[in-house]
């Protein structure tokens, strides 16, 4: 009966619209460690890249979840030893009910917002908003974001393994803009970068940029 639910667990992994990466050896999640990251030498035996996306969210889709390891030349490993992020790797995919909105948290501090209000405010104001309109924007910015993930309206970040693995997934979220006032009616297409952590968690690392054609 275990096997059987086993191969079912498998299966809902690989078929599933979402799924849930989940190392079932490994107690460690992102939200264990500080801003500085994951350091690959306090989660041995684990792999500090694992540890990272374990118990995350992703839409399951090319370009939208961690990329797996491809084995066509490296036939020297088994299946047993073929593991899903790397080489006698724990990870596994789990299907998952598509998140809803309530599922979501978006962490976005106060430093990323008045970054972008100091930087890019030159963006805001020809939207057509006001400085009486910042919190308000804030707050409808949030909810197009939970939106637009739900919708798995993203694709994955720059991401290196070697070089970003320390500080989680990263992901691009898509969202529109509307303009307002004399600018109502005009529609602005920009992105917002997310890491992702466990358990439809999304911190933010860049609160807006535009999004090319």
């Amino acid at each position: 009966m275990n096997i059987l639910k086993g191969y079912e667990e498998q299966l809902s992994g690989i078929f599933s619209d979402w799924i849930k990466v989940q190392d079932f050896k490994n107690p460690l999640t992102l939200d264990n460690f500080s801003k500085n990251g994951v350091p690959a030498e306090m989660v041995k035996p684990h792999c500090a890249v694992c540890t990272t996306v374990n118990q995350c969210w992703f839409k399951n889709e090319e370009n939208k979840k961690p990329k797996e390891m491809d084995y066509d030349s490296y036939s020297k490993f088994n299946r047993k030893q073929k593991g899903l992020y790397h080489p006698y790797c724990h990870c596994q995919k789990r299907g998952l009910n598509p998140p809803k909105e309530e599922d979501i948290k978006i962490v976005l501090d106060k430093n990323k917002e008045n970054y972008f209000f100091n930087s890019k405010g030159n963006w805001f104001y020809s939207w057509g908003y006001k400085d009486k309109d910042k919190n308000d924007f804030i707050k409808t910015l949030k909810e197009k974001i939970i939106k637009a993930y739900v919708r798995g309206n993203y694709i994955n970040g720059k991401y290196d393994f070697e070089e970003q693995k320390k500080y989680g997934f990263r992901i691009n979220i898509f969202v529109t803009i509307d303009g307002v006032n004399e600018n109502k009616g005009h529609f602005y297409d920009m992105k917002s970068g997310f890491i992702v952590y466990p358990n439809g968690r999304l911190k933010n690392t860049t609160p807006l940029i535009r999004r090319e054609k």
